[in-house]
């Protein structure tokens, strides 16, 4: 890779760079509740590697060369403005995580068994399940 081409490459990199990462990048655009400001906060990884090679022997052209990057951008909390006061707020992980995130499944679980709960309740007597006609014969 000749020096112009490096350092286009490097430029062009550079700007994008700039258009990616902003300070609203790191601190998110805020939102409006009530009198309560929220902004999210969020933490940027960057990695980036490149290699080159030596042009071969013959008037053939380049040999070898190339590059990679990647970013990644997690959550990290909120800041939370209210009545002149900041309060940041970090999720944290626990043991017990799996709580919160199994309660959708669980509530969803409950109203299916309530549905079947209400149908057998509502049918006419004798009629509520095949087992009591399974008993009765």
């Amino acid at each position: 890779m000749s020096e112009l081409a490096a350092a286009e490459l490097l430029d062009v990199l550079m700007k994008n760079l700039k258009e990616i990462l902003s300070t609203k990048t790191i601190v998110g655009e805020p939102v409006q509740v009530g009198k309560t400001t929220i902004l999210p906060v969020m933490k940027v990884a960057l990695g980036f590697g490149a290699g080159g090679g030596t042009p071969p022997t013959s008037e053939k052209g380049f040999h070898g060369g190339g590059g990679g990057g990647g970013v990644a951008i997690t959550p990290v909390g909120f800041l939370i403005v209210e009545e002149g006061r900041a309060m940041m707020v970090t999720p944290k992980s626990s043991k017990w995580d799996w709580v919160v995130e199994s309660i959708p499944d669980m509530f969803e679980k409950l109203v299916k068994i309530r549905k079947e709960y209400q149908s057998t309740k509502d049918s006419p007597a004798g009629e509520s399940s095949g087992e009591n006609k399974a008993a009765e014969s």
